[in-house]
């Protein structure tokens, strides 16, 4: 092989590397970058779950739950298993969901965090784990300098008044010490026609999604 060809090659395989090395950075820079989103119960858990899956490069994803078999099926890769004495959910119990985000669990969501610009809180609310466990971490994370954004949905009315008034004082309180909270009411989603449940929820995360990326340009544009 005579010089002219080696110096060909060389520079063949350079372009080669450098164009390698830059679909690798731009791969990095976005990863770094992610969005953290943090799904509380089992409804919180579908909606991250769904979003990390769907826009991989723009989030990072982590779920909380008590019910260990639901944790469990979630094809999310951060988790937290609620610990308590069965492996089952809250069902109904505030209380329960309240009690059981321990200092460990804190510890854990602040490492999740940890650095990160923007976090996304997602709670399904009127149920036992997510609505209990928002408010604990509400409460512990209400006087730390990070950028928490609350997306909330408000149950159907054939849930019950109950399920709909707790929902309603949770995000009050919430409201009382966070500037950026955003409620939805799963009634909406019979605005949708025909479709399915499982198609309207889609439609519902869709929605999430945008509204995150019209947040996060506002908020950006702030810094």
């Amino acid at each position: 092989m005579n010089d002219d060809c080696c110096i060909s090659l060389i520079l063949i395989l350079t372009i080669f590397f450098l164009f390698y090395l830059k679909k690798y950075y731009e791969k990095y820079k976005k990863s770094k970058y992610k969005i953290k989103i943090i799904g509380l119960g089992g409804g919180g858990s579908n909606i991250v779950e769904y979003l990390s899956n769907n826009y991989p490069m723009n989030y990072d994803g982590l779920i909380i739950n008590s019910d260990k078999k639901a944790l469990e099926t979630k094809n999310v890769d951060k988790k937290i298993l609620l610990q308590k004495d069965n492996t089952y959910g809250c069902g109904s119990d505030i209380v329960c969901g309240y009690t059981l985000v321990t200092s460990d669990v804190i510890s854990q969501i602040k490492y999740f965090i940890k650095r990160n610009r923007e976090v996304y809180i997602f709670a399904t609310l009127g149920g036992g784990c997510g609505t209990g466990s928002l408010k604990a971490i509400a409460q512990e994370f209400k006087d730390y300098d990070y950028r928490l954004n609350f997306i909330l949905t408000t149950p159907f009315k054939w849930e019950g008044i109950k399920k709909y008034e707790i929902a309603n004082e949770v995000i009050e309180q919430i409201k009382n010490d966070f500037e950026n909270v955003y409620v939805y009411s799963n009634n909406d989603l019979l605005n949708f026609g025909n479709l399915g449940i499982a198609e309207c929820f889609k439609i519902q995360n869709e929605n999430f999604n945008k509204s995150i990326a019209e947040s996060s340009f506002l908020q950006n544009k702030k810094f």
